[in-house]
């Protein structure tokens, strides 16, 4: 898609007169023979010369996807067709999350990975190891964690074995210790 520049001629059949406007809504410009694309903001203001419309401004587009930056869901990085999965505001490119809505983007472990999108299916994976079942490493990290002030999990929820709501306690331990040794109930549904 190509971006309009200041001065620059698209085509437009349906308008007519003079003068100069102000955008007052963003919207798309296709060229009479479909080859120039333009998104134009609110910042934007165009004159009417003959039916074609003339760019005088042109909103700012950091990243060339044809959305200017006051419109674009994903102004860092180009995201032409504006895909948003969850419906967050958030392009999909930008999105930390981009299947589950996520509009502020928290991330309390910083590991580029949305907090809405942890803990996803049985809790356990305490360590961020990417495995279901909750292992001896889960349990040596939550240990670490409790009694050593050790890192706190990377998705909170996982540590809250017994979904009381509490993260990373005791209980949530004795949980774990029966579930490991003992064969007890599989941590809860997050």
């Amino acid at each position: 898609m190509a971006n309009a520049s200041t001065g620059e001629q698209v085509g437009w059949k349906t308008l007519s007169g003079g003068g100069t406007s102000a955008v007052t809504t963003s919207y798309r410009v296709t060229s009479s023979v479909g080859q120039t694309t333009a998104t134009y903001a609110t910042t934007t203001s165009y004159a009417v010369q003959g039916g074609f419309l003339q760019l005088l401004s042109a909103a700012a587009d950091a990243d060339a996807d044809g959305y200017a930056d006051a419109v674009d869901n994903c102004p860092a990085i180009a995201n032409p067709s504006q895909q948003d999965s969850d419906s967050d505001g958030r392009g999909n490119p930008c999105d930390n999350c981009p299947d589950v809505a996520n509009p502020l983007q928290e991330d309390a472990n910083n590991d580029g990975i949305g907090n809405a999108c942890c803990c996803i299916g049985i809790r356990g994976d305490v360590n961020g190891d990417g495995r279901v079942n909750p292992d001896i490493l889960d349990l040596n990290f939550l240990v670490n964690r409790i009694f050593r002030a050790g890192t706190r999990p990377g998705c909170p929820k996982e540590a809250d074995m017994n979904s009381n709501g509490t993260s990373a306690d005791i209980v949530d331990l004795n949980f774990l210790v029966n579930r490991i040794f003992r064969g007890g109930l599989l941590p809860g549904v997050c």
